[in-house]
Formats: C-alpha cells, sequence, structure tokens
C-alpha cells in the first residue's frame, strides 16, 4: 500500500495522446470522482464517464452498464 500511496504520474498523464475514456463510479472513495475529472481535463479527447451508485468497483458494480459504455467506445474505431 506505501508504493501505491508514493506512486504518483499525474503531471505525465498529459502526454497520453491515444483515444482514451475514463470510467468512475460517482461513490469511489478509493479513486474519487474529482481525480478521473482532472485525467479528463489532461487528456486531450478523453471522455469521463461518472456511473451513479457505484464505488470503486463499478465494474462490478455495474457490469452492464461499464459494457455498453466500453461498447460505445470501440465503435468508434470499427470499420
Amino acid at each position: 500500500l506505501l508504493a501505491c500511496d508514493d506512486f504518483n504520474v499525474m503531471e505525465r498523464v498529459k502526454n497520453i495522446s491515444v483515444p482514451s475514456t475514463l470510467i468512475c463510479g460517482e461513490e469511489d472513495r478509493m479513486t474519487p470522482p474529482d481525480r478521473s475529472e482532472y485525467l479528463r481535463e489532461q487528456i486531450r479527447g478523453s471522455q469521463l464517464h461518472i456511473v451513479e451508485g457505484a464505488g470503486h468497483m463499478v465494474m462490478q458494480e455495474r457490469a452492464d452498464e461499464v459494457a455498453e459504455i466500453l461498447s460505445g467506445f470501440f465503435r468508434q474505431f470499427s470499420v
């Protein structure tokens, strides 16, 4: 846990140049939505989806909604 706490690359995320979508649970207390909002602001062209009523385990808590978000994201790149 100390390694996770010390790990910080927030200044480097602005260098991400690939299409990105961010998914965050509205009630995530480990990685609160304001952190995801920061990433959205820093990563050019990224999209942020805040899933209502979900916490840190948003993929398990709202699997269908997350799958729909990801499907929509990937459909942008289908031929």
